[in-house]
Protein backbone atom coordinates (compact mmCIF):
# COMPACT_ATOMS: atom_id res chain seq x y z
CA UNK A 1 0.00 0.00 0.00
CA UNK A 2 1.35 2.98 -1.36
CA UNK A 3 1.26 6.20 1.30
CA UNK A 4 -0.04 9.07 -0.17
CA UNK A 5 -1.20 11.30 -3.38
CA UNK A 6 2.05 11.78 -5.36
CA UNK A 7 0.41 13.70 -7.76
CA UNK A 8 -0.33 16.39 -5.66
CA UNK A 9 3.37 16.75 -5.30
CA UNK A 10 4.21 18.39 -8.85
CA UNK A 11 5.91 21.63 -7.16
CA UNK A 12 5.20 24.06 -11.08
CA UNK A 13 1.60 23.18 -11.35
CA UNK A 14 0.46 26.91 -9.72
CA UNK A 15 3.91 28.74 -10.62
CA UNK A 16 3.20 27.48 -14.13
CA UNK A 17 -0.31 29.01 -14.00
CA UNK A 18 0.42 32.29 -12.32
CA UNK A 19 2.80 32.86 -15.13
CA UNK A 20 0.75 32.59 -17.72
CA UNK A 21 -1.31 34.59 -16.73
CA UNK A 22 0.35 37.41 -15.89
CA UNK A 23 1.48 36.93 -19.43
CA UNK A 24 -1.75 37.37 -20.41
CA UNK A 25 -2.36 39.95 -18.75
CA UNK A 26 0.59 41.81 -20.11
CA UNK A 27 0.19 40.64 -24.11
CA UNK A 28 -3.35 38.49 -24.12
CA UNK A 29 -2.94 36.03 -27.58
CA UNK A 30 -4.74 33.13 -28.68
CA UNK A 31 -1.16 31.17 -28.45
CA UNK A 32 -0.98 31.91 -24.54
CA UNK A 33 -4.64 30.19 -23.98
CA UNK A 34 -4.46 27.04 -25.30
CA UNK A 35 -1.25 26.17 -24.01
CA UNK A 36 -3.24 27.30 -20.64
CA UNK A 37 -5.97 25.40 -21.55
CA UNK A 38 -3.53 22.10 -22.88
CA UNK A 39 -2.29 22.74 -19.69
CA UNK A 40 -5.62 22.31 -17.89
CA UNK A 41 -5.84 19.04 -19.56
CA UNK A 42 -2.88 17.66 -18.36
CA UNK A 43 -3.09 19.02 -14.91
CA UNK A 44 -6.09 17.89 -14.31
CA UNK A 45 -4.93 14.38 -15.55
CA UNK A 46 -1.98 14.33 -12.72
CA UNK A 47 -5.08 15.17 -9.67
CA UNK A 48 -8.57 16.51 -10.08
CA UNK A 49 -7.85 19.09 -7.03
CA UNK A 50 -5.17 21.04 -9.46
CA UNK A 51 -7.75 22.01 -11.16
CA UNK A 52 -9.43 22.98 -7.99
CA UNK A 53 -6.56 24.94 -7.22
CA UNK A 54 -6.42 26.85 -11.15
CA UNK A 55 -10.13 27.71 -10.87
CA UNK A 56 -9.45 29.29 -7.42
CA UNK A 57 -7.28 31.82 -9.41
CA UNK A 58 -8.53 31.86 -12.82
CA UNK A 59 -12.47 32.84 -11.98
CA UNK A 60 -11.30 35.87 -9.91
CA UNK A 61 -8.79 36.05 -12.77
CA UNK A 62 -11.74 36.31 -15.30
CA UNK A 63 -14.30 38.68 -13.25
CA UNK A 64 -11.83 41.45 -12.27
CA UNK A 65 -10.07 41.60 -15.55
CA UNK A 66 -12.61 43.59 -17.45
CA UNK A 67 -12.53 45.77 -14.38
CA UNK A 68 -9.10 46.39 -14.34
CA UNK A 69 -8.21 47.16 -18.41
CA UNK A 70 -12.02 47.84 -20.62
CA UNK A 71 -10.20 48.63 -23.45
CA UNK A 72 -7.78 45.35 -23.89
CA UNK A 73 -10.24 43.10 -22.07
CA UNK A 74 -13.64 44.47 -21.92
CA UNK A 75 -14.73 42.94 -24.99
CA UNK A 76 -18.22 40.09 -24.86
CA UNK A 77 -16.27 37.82 -27.96
CA UNK A 78 -12.90 38.34 -26.32
CA UNK A 79 -13.69 37.25 -23.24
CA UNK A 80 -15.79 34.20 -24.38
CA UNK A 81 -13.52 33.02 -26.63
CA UNK A 82 -10.56 33.16 -24.08
CA UNK A 83 -12.89 31.49 -20.87
CA UNK A 84 -13.83 28.82 -23.54
CA UNK A 85 -10.25 28.29 -24.53
CA UNK A 86 -8.56 28.38 -21.32
CA UNK A 87 -10.29 26.38 -19.19
CA UNK A 88 -14.51 25.51 -20.51
CA UNK A 89 -13.15 22.84 -23.52
CA UNK A 90 -10.33 21.64 -21.70
CA UNK A 91 -12.39 20.51 -18.70
CA UNK A 92 -15.17 18.97 -20.48
CA UNK A 93 -12.03 17.40 -22.94
CA UNK A 94 -11.07 15.66 -19.93
CA UNK A 95 -14.23 15.07 -18.46
CA UNK A 96 -14.81 13.02 -21.99
CA UNK A 97 -11.31 10.58 -21.29
CA UNK A 98 -12.15 9.90 -17.61
CA UNK A 99 -15.75 9.42 -18.16
CA UNK A 100 -14.82 6.95 -20.69
CA UNK A 101 -12.89 4.52 -18.15
CA UNK A 102 -13.88 5.42 -14.56
CA UNK A 103 -17.32 6.05 -13.77
CA UNK A 104 -16.81 6.11 -10.02
CA UNK A 105 -20.14 4.31 -9.36
CA UNK A 106 -18.72 3.50 -5.45
CA UNK A 107 -18.19 6.55 -4.57
CA UNK A 108 -20.31 7.76 -1.39
CA UNK A 109 -22.13 10.91 -1.12
CA UNK A 110 -20.43 12.15 2.32
CA UNK A 111 -17.28 10.83 1.78
CA UNK A 112 -15.16 10.82 4.89
CA UNK A 113 -12.27 14.19 5.94
CA UNK A 114 -13.76 17.03 5.12
CA UNK A 115 -13.13 18.38 9.21
CA UNK A 116 -10.11 16.01 9.92
CA UNK A 117 -8.36 17.82 6.82
CA UNK A 118 -9.33 21.21 7.19
CA UNK A 119 -5.90 23.07 7.66
CA UNK A 120 -5.88 25.36 10.59
CA UNK A 121 -3.88 28.80 10.79
CA UNK A 122 -1.30 28.17 12.81
CA UNK A 123 -0.42 25.31 10.47
CA UNK A 124 -0.05 27.93 7.95
CA UNK A 125 1.81 31.10 10.01
CA UNK A 126 3.92 28.75 12.58
CA UNK A 127 7.00 27.28 12.12
CA UNK A 128 4.69 24.01 14.05
CA UNK A 129 7.50 21.66 12.44
CA UNK A 130 10.62 23.54 12.78
CA UNK A 131 13.41 23.46 15.67
CA UNK A 132 12.42 27.19 16.36
CA UNK A 133 8.95 26.34 16.77
CA UNK A 134 8.99 22.90 18.49
CA UNK A 135 7.96 24.41 21.66
CA UNK A 136 4.26 25.50 20.09
CA UNK A 137 2.45 22.33 21.18
CA UNK A 138 -0.90 23.00 19.50
CA UNK A 139 -1.57 19.03 19.00
CA UNK A 140 -1.53 16.84 15.65
CA UNK A 141 -2.03 19.03 12.69
CA UNK A 142 -2.66 16.68 9.44
CA UNK A 143 -2.46 19.57 7.01
CA UNK A 144 0.78 22.14 6.64
CA UNK A 145 1.66 25.06 4.39
CA UNK A 146 4.02 27.06 6.43
CA UNK A 147 4.63 30.16 4.35
CA UNK A 148 7.92 30.70 6.47
CA UNK A 149 8.72 33.22 9.27
CA UNK A 150 8.98 35.96 6.34
CA UNK A 151 5.44 35.59 4.85
CA UNK A 152 4.05 35.39 8.07
CA UNK A 153 5.01 38.88 9.13
CA UNK A 154 4.15 40.32 5.27
CA UNK A 155 1.21 38.62 6.16
CA UNK A 156 0.51 40.81 9.50
CA UNK A 157 1.98 43.96 7.29
CA UNK A 158 -0.91 42.89 4.79
CA UNK A 159 -3.57 42.51 7.14
CA UNK A 160 -2.76 45.47 9.32
CA UNK A 161 -2.23 47.86 6.67
CA UNK A 162 -5.49 46.22 4.46
CA UNK A 163 -7.75 47.70 7.70
CA UNK A 164 -6.37 50.73 8.62
CA UNK A 165 -6.93 51.72 4.54
CA UNK A 166 -10.21 50.24 4.82
CA UNK A 167 -10.48 52.21 8.00
CA UNK A 168 -9.76 55.69 5.83
CA UNK A 169 -12.26 54.72 3.52
CA UNK A 170 -10.01 53.98 1.15
CA UNK A 171 -12.97 51.51 -0.95
CA UNK A 172 -11.18 48.79 -3.38
CA UNK A 173 -7.76 50.51 -2.98
CA UNK A 174 -7.39 49.21 0.54
CA UNK A 175 -6.84 45.95 -0.91
CA UNK A 176 -3.60 47.09 -3.32
CA UNK A 177 -1.06 44.92 -2.22
CA UNK A 178 1.45 46.09 -5.39
CA UNK A 179 1.91 48.07 -8.17
CA UNK A 180 0.49 45.30 -10.68
CA UNK A 181 -2.89 45.13 -10.75
CA UNK A 182 -3.71 41.33 -11.29
CA UNK A 183 -1.74 40.32 -9.19
CA UNK A 184 -3.44 41.86 -6.71
CA UNK A 185 -6.82 40.01 -7.68
CA UNK A 186 -4.64 36.93 -7.70
CA UNK A 187 -3.28 37.58 -4.57
CA UNK A 188 -6.97 37.85 -2.63
CA UNK A 189 -8.15 35.05 -4.47
CA UNK A 190 -5.57 32.99 -3.25
CA UNK A 191 -7.02 34.43 0.60
CA UNK A 192 -10.55 33.16 -0.38
CA UNK A 193 -8.71 29.47 -1.22
CA UNK A 194 -7.61 30.07 2.62
CA UNK A 195 -10.85 30.12 3.74
CA UNK A 196 -12.35 27.42 2.15
CA UNK A 197 -9.13 25.84 2.90
CA UNK A 198 -10.11 26.64 6.58
CA UNK A 199 -13.53 24.84 6.09
CA UNK A 200 -15.83 27.93 6.31
CA UNK A 201 -18.84 28.84 6.09
CA UNK A 202 -18.86 25.18 7.23
CA UNK A 203 -17.27 25.61 10.69
CA UNK A 204 -17.95 22.46 13.23
CA UNK A 205 -21.16 24.65 14.41
CA UNK A 206 -22.58 24.82 11.30
CA UNK A 207 -21.93 21.19 10.11
CA UNK A 208 -25.86 20.99 9.26
CA UNK A 209 -24.82 23.31 6.27
CA UNK A 210 -22.68 20.85 4.67
CA UNK A 211 -26.02 18.37 3.45
CA UNK A 212 -27.08 21.23 1.42
CA UNK A 213 -22.92 21.64 0.14
CA UNK A 214 -23.94 19.33 -3.12
CA UNK A 215 -20.94 18.30 -5.47
CA UNK A 216 -18.94 20.26 -2.71
CA UNK A 217 -19.06 17.57 -0.25
CA UNK A 218 -16.82 15.32 -2.57
CA UNK A 219 -13.97 17.75 -2.04
CA UNK A 220 -13.67 16.28 0.77
CA UNK A 221 -9.84 17.16 1.64
CA UNK A 222 -10.84 21.17 1.55
CA UNK A 223 -7.10 21.78 3.55
CA UNK A 224 -5.45 21.05 0.08
CA UNK A 225 -7.12 24.49 -1.05
CA UNK A 226 -4.54 26.56 0.73
CA UNK A 227 -1.99 25.69 -1.87
CA UNK A 228 -2.53 29.15 -3.93
CA UNK A 229 -2.06 31.01 -1.07
CA UNK A 230 1.33 28.94 -0.07
CA UNK A 231 2.25 30.13 -3.58
CA UNK A 232 1.13 33.60 -3.74
CA UNK A 233 2.44 34.59 0.37
CA UNK A 234 5.50 33.49 -0.60
CA UNK A 235 6.16 35.07 -3.91
CA UNK A 236 4.20 38.39 -2.32
CA UNK A 237 6.67 38.14 0.54
CA UNK A 238 9.58 38.38 -1.26
CA UNK A 239 8.66 40.68 -3.64
CA UNK A 240 8.03 43.13 -0.67
CA UNK A 241 11.51 42.76 0.71
CA UNK A 242 12.74 43.39 -2.23
CA UNK A 243 10.63 46.54 -2.38
CA UNK A 244 11.40 47.37 0.87
CA UNK A 245 15.28 47.10 0.24
CA UNK A 246 14.80 49.03 -2.66
CA UNK A 247 12.59 52.15 -1.01
CA UNK A 248 14.17 52.01 2.18
CA UNK A 249 17.16 54.69 3.31
CA UNK A 250 18.15 52.13 6.28
CA UNK A 251 22.30 51.29 6.46
CA UNK A 252 21.68 48.25 7.72
CA UNK A 253 18.92 47.11 5.06
CA UNK A 254 21.42 45.23 2.60
CA UNK A 255 22.20 43.10 5.89
CA UNK A 256 18.55 42.96 6.84
CA UNK A 257 18.32 41.23 3.44
CA UNK A 258 20.54 38.76 3.44
CA UNK A 259 19.46 37.52 6.63
CA UNK A 260 15.92 37.62 5.34
CA UNK A 261 17.26 35.09 2.51
CA UNK A 262 19.79 33.18 4.83
CA UNK A 263 16.82 32.14 6.75
CA UNK A 264 14.10 31.39 4.75
CA UNK A 265 16.84 29.02 3.43
CA UNK A 266 17.56 27.55 6.78
CA UNK A 267 13.77 27.23 7.34
CA UNK A 268 13.44 25.05 3.79
CA UNK A 269 16.23 23.40 4.87
CA UNK A 270 14.69 21.91 7.58
CA UNK A 271 11.54 21.68 5.58
CA UNK A 272 12.81 18.98 3.10
CA UNK A 273 15.56 17.01 4.82
CA UNK A 274 13.12 14.52 6.66
CA UNK A 275 11.40 14.37 2.60
CA UNK A 276 13.81 11.61 1.93
CA UNK A 277 12.76 9.50 4.87
CA UNK A 278 9.33 9.64 4.88
CA UNK A 279 9.28 8.26 0.66
CA UNK A 280 11.64 5.71 1.53
CA UNK A 281 9.51 4.53 4.60
CA UNK A 282 10.49 1.38 6.27
CA UNK A 283 7.37 -1.56 5.84
CA UNK A 284 4.32 -0.56 7.67
CA UNK A 285 2.67 -1.37 10.76
CA UNK A 286 -0.42 -3.44 8.97
CA UNK A 287 1.77 -5.07 6.64
CA UNK A 288 1.91 -9.30 7.33
CA UNK A 289 5.60 -8.99 6.70
CA UNK A 290 5.32 -7.75 10.86
CA UNK A 291 3.53 -10.94 11.51
CA UNK A 292 6.00 -14.52 10.36
CA UNK A 293 4.71 -17.43 10.00
CA UNK A 294 5.40 -20.96 8.81
CA UNK A 295 4.78 -19.46 5.21
CA UNK A 296 6.96 -16.27 5.87
CA UNK A 297 9.97 -17.92 5.78
CA UNK A 298 11.96 -16.86 2.73
CA UNK A 299 11.61 -12.84 3.56
CA UNK A 300 14.12 -13.41 5.35
CA UNK A 301 16.48 -14.55 2.86
CA UNK A 302 15.34 -12.36 0.32
CA UNK A 303 17.24 -9.11 -0.74
CA UNK A 304 15.09 -6.00 -0.69
CA UNK A 305 17.93 -3.65 -1.77
CA UNK A 306 18.13 -5.67 -5.43
CA UNK A 307 14.44 -3.56 -6.28
CA UNK A 308 13.72 -0.14 -6.86
CA UNK A 309 10.00 -1.20 -5.47
CA UNK A 310 7.90 -3.53 -5.11
CA UNK A 311 4.12 -3.39 -6.47
CA UNK A 312 2.04 -5.85 -4.88
CA UNK A 313 -0.99 -7.49 -6.94
CA UNK A 314 -4.01 -6.15 -6.90
CA UNK A 315 -2.08 -2.74 -6.67
CA UNK A 316 -3.73 -0.54 -4.02
CA UNK A 317 -2.86 2.72 -3.21
CA UNK A 318 -4.18 5.45 -1.07
CA UNK A 319 -6.06 7.57 -3.18
CA UNK A 320 -6.23 5.74 -6.34
CA UNK A 321 -8.02 9.53 -7.92
CA UNK A 322 -11.16 7.59 -8.76
CA UNK A 323 -12.65 10.62 -9.69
Amino acid sequence: RLGGHYNLAYAYTIPVILYLLLRFYRKPSYGLSILFGLLVVLFSAKHLYIAAFILILWVPYWIFLPLLDKERFGQPGFILAHVLIQFVLPFLIFNLFTGMHDPGLDRTAYPWGFYPSRVRLEAVFLPLSMPHGKWMSLGPVRMQAYVGLLGTIVALIILMSTLRRLLKGRGWGAFQISEVPVWNVLFWASVAGLLLALGLPFSPNWEGLLNHAGPYRQLRAVGRFVFPFYYLMCITSFYYLWRWHRDSKCRIAPFLLIAAVLFTGYESYFHVRKRPAQYHHPISWHSELYHKDAGLEWIEDEDFSAYQAILPLPYFHIGSENY
